[in-house]
């Protein structure tokens, strides 16, 4: 009778049985739009969320957090929080900890520019940078819509094999690898100014194919001329500093966000090698990391859509492949910028809200505010977050896979012109995390 009743109350006006399957999938369409609506209508993190002492120490940093998991950071703060989100500075530290810190991160900069490579290592990176360049550019100048192809534009140029034989004669720090004490070792007065552009393209990390490549760009992209030498520097640097991953395109993609954001070199440098601390497995060379992932990534769906993944396993599809490049740069090709930043940001909110997370640079807890005892870690993290948004997403077109895909091809073909409704995605991934993070017996809430 209930069943009836819900029927013809929803207005379908159709067979009780009917009623019920229609009405109970309506209703939770319904209940998700209605909160991705709201959740659209709530502010960004904004400068009077947060509350500061004098000395600049943010007090309420977790519940700056929680904001962030929502609703992301407003644009203006970006460039302030990032560095603080992503560990590099603590929270708890004050301005003048803060500017110490980025004084030390110019020395490091400066000090990896210090050197003139020379011997295999130098090879090594100068096809690695050659590289760098030409993915540099592209990554700047390239429309979002592009054919999708599982690993294509993926080329890998690792200096490990250069590493221990280098080392030993010096040849790495002439690369201007950034050891420990290297900071120490250069004169302060080595440091640029914040958010200077260089003087000129010369030297290792300039070259003279990085050079010819920005003055043949036209009148149009030379706008864009210092933040994309930022980008050769700091992915060239990053090649340098992380041998063993060298560098591989599509870091360019995730490099370009920090680049465009915090305008600070040394900085923009420090941020992204904290994002490629979580990111770096997915380029590593023999794939194994990327797949690791792709397998988590089957999992959450599994949990959460069982029908929706035995039908990706009938198509030859349940190794979810066809999310490659949505994993390995983080969506960045499939979303524009702004949604990118929403689902990063919030991503990185959730892993420094974990027991356990560390604040960033280890400082003393200031005076009178001594640091609270961090719970004890769960026995399993949940998923990633960018990973739920990505399996949110992969359920959102459940209708066209069950529907129209036939086999793999037509699911690389789906996924290559995904249209992801952001905001009912975002929703969805939000209560996949929560139900995670609860326990297993949380997942039927979102199954």
């Amino acid at each position: 009778m209930f069943c009836k009743a819900l029927a013809v109350g929803l207005g379908f006006g159709v067979a009780a049985v009917a009623g019920v399957a229609v009405g109970v999938l309506f209703s939770a369409n319904a209940l998700t739009i209605a909160a991705a609506t709201r959740q659209r209508a709530k502010p960004a993190l904004c400068e009077a969320d947060l509350e500061e002492d004098a000395e600049g120490r943010i007090l309420n940093w977790r519940s700056a957090l929680r904001v962030i998991q929502q609703r992301g950071i407003t644009p203006s703060l970006r460039e302030r929080l990032w560095p603080i989100l992503l560990g590099v500075f603590s929270p708890l530290s004050t301005s003048a900890e803060r500017e110490a810190e980025l004084r030390r991160l110019h020395a490091r900069g400066a000090a990896r520019r210090g050197g003139d490579g020379r011997g295999a290592a130098a090879a090594a990176f100068a096809e690695a940078h050659r590289i760098v360049v030409l993915d540099a550019l592209r990554s700047d100048m390239r429309s979002c819509d592009r054919a999708f192809d599982p690993g294509a534009d993926l080329e890998c140029v690792p200096l490990a094999g250069f590493a221990e034989e280098d080392e030993e004669e010096g040849l790495l720090s002439d690369l201007m690898l950034v050891r420990h004490g290297a900071a120490e070792a250069a004169p302060e007065s080595a440091s640029p100014a914040p958010g200077a552009a260089p003087a000129d393209y010369d030297g290792l990390w300039c070259s003279a194919q990085t050079r010819d490549a920005l003055g043949a760009l036209s009148p149009r992209h030379r706008l864009h001329v210092p933040r994309t030498l930022r980008l050769i520097r700091v992915l060239s640097a990053y090649a340098v500093h992380d041998p063993e991953t060298g560098y591989c395109q599509g870091m360019a993609d995730l490099a370009s966000v920090v680049v465009q954001l915090v305008r600070d070199e040394a900085l923009a440098f420090a941020c992204f090698e904290r994002v490629m601390r979580s990111a770096r497995a997915n380029f590593r060379h023999d794939e194994r990391g990327i797949r690791q992932q792709l397998a988590r990534l089957a999992a959450i769906v599994a949990d959460t859509e069982q029908e929706l993944y035995a039908r990706l396993a009938a198509l030859g599809a349940a190794d979810c492949m066809f999310a490659y490049r949505m994993v390995v740069v983080l969506l960045r090709r499939e979303l524009p910028l702004e949604e990118v930043l929403l689902v990063w940001e919030a991503a990185w909110a959730h892993a420094a809200a974990r027991p356990g997370a560390a604040d960033g640079v280890p400082l003393a807890p200031p005076p009178g505010l001594p640091r609270k005892p961090s719970p004890p870690a769960p026995d399993a993290e949940p998923p990633d977050f960018v990973l739920q948004f990505i399996a949110a997403a992969i359920r959102g077109q459940k209708r066209e896979i069950l529907t129209q895909c036939h086999g793999t091809d037509d699911v690389l073909r789906l996924f290559s012109r995904v249209q992801i409704d952001f905001w009912v995605t975002f929703v969805q991934a939000q209560k996949q995390y929560k139900a995670y993070s609860t326990g297993p017996s949380s997942l039927r809430a979102v199954s």
